[in-house]
């Protein structure tokens, strides 16, 4: 397991030149991942997975585990719409930058939150891990299958994209 480290300034290199870059970087640089996973709710994941599309590479791979998090939350955990974003990033970031997804698929990290009553929740998780419980969610018809009829397909393609 490696050690996650915030992403430092020169990481965000560039961010300057993109609107939505440089939002994320206002809103994430310097922050840990329990605090920006909370950045991922009421809608804006969608917003938080085109940032994460185009961010770099180091930034990506330590903030979609803010993404993890917020789907693993209380605040996420019944949040298809978020859940078929996800998948859509995982395979449009591997599609724009080669192994970004792929070096980091299966790694399993530590990470956590703390509720508002104070509790510390922790995960050993990897992304793998988070795409097979949205395949059990769906398989159990606990995401709205009609809704979100592209999930299939997107889960078919992370497998295949990333799983041997």
């Amino acid at each position: 397991m490696k050690n996650l480290n915030i992403p430092k300034k020169s990481d965000w290199e560039g961010y300057k030149n993109d609107l939505d870059l440089k939002e994320m970087y206002d809103m994430f640089n310097g922050k840990s991942i329990d605090i920006t996973y909370k950045y991922f709710s009421n809608g804006l994941s969608i917003s938080r997975s085109d940032e994460l599309l185009y961010s770099n590479r180091s930034v990506f791979q330590y903030y979609i585990y803010a993404y993890v998090l917020y789907l693993l939350s209380p605040l996420g955990n019944d949040d298809d719409e978020a859940k078929e974003f996800f998948l859509n990033l995982l395979l449009n970031r591997e599609e724009k930058d080669s192994d970004s997804v792929s070096q980091i698929f299966d790694k399993v990290e530590y990470i956590y939150y703390i509720d508002d009553e104070f509790n510390k929740h922790y995960f050993y998780i990897s992304i793998e891990q988070v795409v097979d419980t949205i395949n059990k969610q769906h398989q159990n018809f606990e995401i709205d299958n009609w809704l979100y009829e592209d999930i299939p397909e997107l889960l078919s393609k992370v497998f295949e994209k990333f799983t041997e």
